[in-house]
């Protein structure tokens, strides 16, 4: 193969455009992610509520936080922590 391409040096050159002719007509189809589809495994929020009692901090983060989690897909556990 590589002897008949030097013998033939126009072929090799047709060859060449035709690779390239391929790469430009194939160019516009590719498929371009800048990111990749990637989905975060766990979250964690903090919220200090200073001076607040356990069961306040229940009813005024806890319970709110899971009403706004509940459309989250994927989502398997939630565990709210309420400490003095």
């Amino acid at each position: 193969m590589i002897r008949w391409f030097t013998g033939h040096p126009t072929a090799g050159n047709l060859l060449l455009l035709l690779f390239l002719a391929a790469g430009s007509f194939a160019a516009p189809g590719l498929l371009r992610e800048t990111f990749p589809d990637f989905r975060a495994v766990e979250a964690e929020i903090v919220v200090p509520y200073r001076g607040a009692a356990a069961e306040d901090v229940e009813t005024a983060i806890c319970a709110p936080l899971w009403d706004g989690v509940q459309s989250v897909e994927g989502l398997e556990t939630f565990t709210c922590t309420a400490q003095a």
